[in-house]
Formats: structure tokens, sequence, C-alpha cells
């Protein structure tokens, strides 16, 4: 290095360091650096997160473009409502339930699955 040249520096590099050295430590790295972080526990989530989650995240995937339009359209709307996290909790809870209620009668209660199904089994609503 030639006399009164600086160091060669990545760009960026301090603001790297001072994001390790900050708050917005994710598991790599911790794995990396061995820092200790404190996880959420399961009782601190909110019965509407997990709903919002599974409204946004998964149910629509299982249940995109499986229905005749009408009950289809219904199910698109709950989940739509299900999955918005701006809603009161009990509007959350409310779509889930909708949800719930639209998809029962649409399960198959065959005697084959009855394992899946215990109150197709035990239930003569079924």
């Amino acid at each position: 290095m030639a006399a009164g040249q600086a160091p060669h520096t990545r760009p960026g590099a301090g603001s790297q360091e001072a994001t390790r050295a900050g708050e917005n430590k994710d598991i790599f790295s911790c794995l990396v650096s061995g820092c200790q972080v404190q996880l959420p526990s399961c009782e601190s989530v909110s019965e509407k997160q997990s709903l919002v989650l599974v409204c946004q995240k998964l149910l629509p995937r299982l249940l995109q473009g499986r229905f005749p339009s009408p009950v289809q359209d219904d199910i698109d709307s709950a989940l739509a409502q299900c999955g918005d996290s701006t809603r009161p909790d009990p509007e959350v809870l409310g779509a889930a339930s909708w949800l719930k209620d639209i998809l029962r009668p649409l399960r198959t209660c065959d005697s084959r699955f009855a394992y899946r199904y215990p109150d197709c089994k035990y239930n003569d609503k079924f």
C-alpha cells in the first residue's frame, strides 16, 4: 500500500457491522456470531395472528379454483376477510368460522376416510 493511501474497505462494511451490533439480528447472523436471541413464546401469538397467517399463506393455495363459482366466491371472500390483519379480532374469528361453515358440508364422509374425519363416524348429520 502506498504512503498516504487509505486501506481498502468494502463499501458499506461499517453499516454491516452496525447492523450486526444492533437490533436487526437474524438466525444466520446468530449462527456466525453466537448471539442469544429471545424468541417469542407460542403463548404470545394470538389466535387472530395464527388465523390471519393461515388465511393469507396456506389456505388460498389449497382452496384456489377448487369449487364451483358461487361457493368459490364465498370461500374467496371469507379468506380475504380472515386474512386481513387490519380487521378487529372478532371479525377475523367470524370470517374463519364462516369459512369453516362453508367448507364443512363439502367434505366427504366416506367410510374409508373415517380416521381423518372422526365426527363423520360418530355424527348422524353427515
